[in-house]
């Protein structure tokens, strides 16, 4: 298959994400394109040397526990460039111009601009990545941290999927544990889980999600994608 994937740019963790997932739809001779910028693209250009990378552009989005903060979004220096339209709508135009057609899939680790070419072009679109759990858990604020940020970016960024997948690196459970502290005391955060088991985690997950991500490509489940829903 086609398959687009977008990563976020800002710091590492979605690039040692989407490392996985990569690594599994090269090994099963997908034909795959990457949307990225910042931290993403030194990380896949250095690692993943052969795979095609095409550079966006991504607004610096504030929020807090009001939501989205229009204003300071608008006087942020880095946000004030039409380089960026420019920018977003060139590789769009070179990704369907490498793959000569529509993607057959979308993936995103929190890159709104693979999200966009998904809805402008029907492709079934999958979130892989942490903030996702915002949507499907109330957690109260914790620390200085509100929930509603993140739940406000999402929907600002991805306001349709056709699957969400989040992984946590701590258990929901402990982190819905956590953000039960008031702020005025010191939460005890759980122990990570050991680098070992991380990986053959990693390993296993990945498997079974491009499994089952493909499966539903190829069966026709992503059906009329441009008016699914948040799930």
């Amino acid at each position: 298959m086609r398959i687009l994937l977008g990563v976020c740019g800002i710091g590492r963790g979605h690039s040692i994400r989407q490392t996985c997932i990569l690594s599994e739809l090269l090994k099963r001779d997908h034909k795959v394109a990457l949307f990225t910028f910042g931290e993403s693209t030194k990380y896949f250009k250095k690692y993943f040397p052969d795979v095609i990378i095409f550079e966006v552009s991504v607004p610096w989005i504030y929020a807090d526990s009001n939501g989205i903060d229009f204003l300071k979004i608008a006087h942020d220096k880095n946000n004030i460039s039409q380089d960026g339209y420019f920018k977003n709508f060139k590789a769009m135009d070179k990704v369907l111009k490498y793959f000569k057609s529509n993607p057959d899939l979308i993936l995103t680790d929190y890159e709104p601009i693979s999200a966009q070419l998904a809805y402008a072009t029907c492709t079934p679109l999958v979130t892989i990545d942490q903030q996702s759990k915002y949507l499907g858990y109330n957690f109260s604020p914790f620390e200085n941290f509100s929930p509603l940020e993140e739940r406000s970016r999402l929907s600002l960024f991805f306001p349709k999927a056709n699957m969400r997948f989040s992984c946590s690196f701590f258990s929901i459970l402990c982190l819905y544990q956590i953000s039960k502290y008031s702020r005025k005391s010191k939460p005890h955060f759980p122990k990570p889980i050991p680098i070992s088991n991380i990986d053959r985690g990693l390993r296993t997950f990945t498997s079974l999600i491009i499994s089952v991500i493909c499966i539903s490509v190829l069966v026709g489940i992503f059906t009329n994608p441009c008016l699914s829903v948040i799930r």
